[in-house]
Parts: C-alpha cells; structure tokens; sequence
C-alpha cells in the first residue's frame, strides 16, 4: 500500500505535458504581440499609452499601490541582504578580535604569574 501512495504522490505533483501545452496556448492567446499591433497600425508604446490613459482613477491608484509594495519590498529585501553580509563579516572580525586578546592575556597572566627573575621573551619572526 505505501508504494502505491508514493507513486501516485509523484504523479500528482509533476505537471502534465497537456496542461503545460494549454497554459502556453492560453497565454499566447491571452497576451498581444507585436503582430496583433501591427494589424492595426499602432506602435506598441502607442497602445500602451492608449491602454494607461483609459485607466479609471481607483485603478490608476491600485496600480501605484501595487508597484509601491512591489518596490518596498524589493529595497527592503536588498537591504536585509547587504545588512546580513556586512554583520557577518562584522561577526567574524570580532570573533578573531576575541582570540586574539585572548592570547593576549593568557601571556600576560603568565608573564604576572612566573617566579621573580629575569624573563626575555620575544615573538616569533613572523608576528
């Protein structure tokens, strides 16, 4: 029973070969070209322009609500991307900050820590 539910979730997730053929026949019904304006004599931008000046008013202000929220949330996508890139590296300069302090005063605690006498220490030539 289970292989025959996994066979046939498989089937009904994949799109059909049909479908895809109608939704292509659709959209290229649905949708001008340029050859459907040539017909009629009238450059493309001219019936864009024809189409934007027959826009009634509540349509005119649904389309800038819309693209408005369509460039809000772009910028604001773009932003979050940079921010998170930028805290990153932020993040990794502090972490090896940490460490480095941190070797820092384990050396110094040694330093304060060793017998009274007289202590040469140097650094390796490539620090």
């Amino acid at each position: 029973m289970p292989d025959a539910i996994r066979a046939n979730v498989g089937v009904l997730t994949r799109p059909r070969a049909r479908e895809i053929c109608a939704a292509l026949a659709a959209s290229a019904v649905t949708f001008p070209t340029v050859a459907a304006a040539e017909e009629t004599g009238s450059s493309p931008v001219a019936a864009l322009l024809e189409a934007a000046f027959a826009l009634d008013r509540y349509e005119v202000a649904a389309l800038a609500l819309t693209l408005g929220v369509i460039f809000f949330a772009t910028v604001t996508a773009i932003m979050l991307v940079r921010t998170r890139a930028r805290a990153s590296a932020m993040d990794a300069q502090a972490r090896a900050d940490i460490l480095a302090l941190k070797a820092e005063v384990d050396r110094v605690k040694t330093l304060l820590l060793s017998e009274p006498q007289v202590i040469v220490v140097w650094t390796p030539a490539g620090a």
